[in-house]
């Protein structure tokens, strides 16, 4: 994984020089040698993180800016509401649960172009 910062993803991507399916490939690629070990994820949210990167990729293909932050991955802490991706907040008492909505901070960071790759533990 060549280490780079979100401002490098974020202008690599909307100039084209950077694919933002490439950039998830990388992060996810490190979530799964690493995540035995530190176990920072509740879930990865690998397919909605894939259409998302695709969708940038397709909106930069078109010619259309993506926003701020394309294709930038970034991990959602799980008590941060999610439309249909179970949210527990680490809690065994919220398992199943899926929110009816989206946070307004995850429905900004999506309109600002970032890949949401998963829901981070709060233990």
């Amino acid at each position: 994984m060549t280490p780079r910062t979100a401002i490098q993803i974020a202008a690599g991507v909307r100039a084209g020089t950077l694919k933002a399916a490439d950039v998830l490939e990388e992060h996810l690629a490190r979530i799964d040698a690493r995540e035995s070990d530190v176990h920072a994820f509740n879930l990865v949210m690998t397919d909605q993180a894939r259409a998302a990167a695709a969708a940038i990729d397709a909106a930069v293909a078109a010619g259309n800016d993506p926003g701020p932050l394309a294709g930038v991955p970034v991990a959602l802490k799980d008590n941060m509401c999610t439309h249909g991706i179970p949210t527990t907040c680490s809690s065994k008492m919220l398992q199943g649960w899926k929110p009816p909505y989206d946070a307004t901070a995850v429905t900004r960071l999506a309109a600002a172009g970032a890949v949401a790759v998963g829901k981070t533990n709060l233990d």
